[in-house]
């Protein structure tokens, strides 16, 4: 099969001086800057909860890697730890690649949140979990990773890998897609271990990019 010859950037765009315009360039350099500011200032990570998420232990992770302290407030979604968090420059929201509606979570708060900061972690270990060991029939799952079900067994959709522990745990369901770290907490079994997954942590700070007193958006590019 042939393929198709690549386009450069200055032939699909040829009214731009360069693939990267200067405006573009200094406007990157200010909200570098920015950014550095923002996070040295936060103080607080608002994230997923309950304790046992993959987004709890990586907004530890974070305050860790700029041996800085902190605090780590839990929430049952993101989206509502977004409508809690206070809106100062020391509150952080951490979501992830993978989160259900991640855009909406982007695009509907643009004027209050901007990504500040990413980085990669390995999640805990993922597995599947029942309260003896044995296949369920029954899974509670967070949707980002409800492909690990196998499709024979029925799903129950919940807010958060650790939340279908603790509904396996209770009754709810047989068994679970969880953390280990959850598993453990709520004295699950271990049916299978599909091991840890390199992740993408977002950070979204409050605030945004300032030139001369007034917010400065990217110009248009392309109508």
């Amino acid at each position: 099969m042939t393929r198709p010859p690549v386009t450069s950037v200055s032939r699909t765009f040829p009214q731009l001086a360069s693939p990267f315009p200067l405006e573009l360039q200094a406007l990157a350099q200010q909200q570098e800057r920015y950014r550095q500011v923002v996070c040295a200032a936060i103080q607080t990570i608002h994230t997923l909860g309950p304790y046992g998420t993959n987004l709890a232990a990586a907004a530890w992770t974070w305050f860790d890697k700029r041996a800085t302290g902190g605090s780590v407030s839990l929430y049952q979604t993101v989206e509502e730890a977004i409508a809690a968090m206070p809106c100062t420059e020391a509150d952080a929201l951490m979501t992830c690649a993978v989160y259900p509606n991640l855009h909406h979570v982007v695009f509907s708060n643009l004027s209050s949140l901007q990504f500040i900061d990413c980085f990669i972690f390995p999640t805990f270990p993922m597995v599947m979990a029942s309260r003896d060991g044995r296949m369920p029939q029954t899974i509670s799952t967070h949707p980002a990773p409800q492909d690990l079900v196998p499709p024979q067994l029925e799903r129950v959709l919940t807010t958060s890998n650790a939340q279908a522990a603790r509904d396996c745990r209770d009754g709810r369901t047989d068994g679970c897609i969880t953390t280990l770290a959850a598993m453990e907490i709520h004295g699950l079994k271990l049916v299978t271990n599909f091991g840890p997954v390199p992740m993408v942590y977002t950070l979204h700070g409050h605030g945004r990019v300032h030139a001369g007193g007034a917010d400065h958006a990217a110009p248009n590019m392309v109508e």
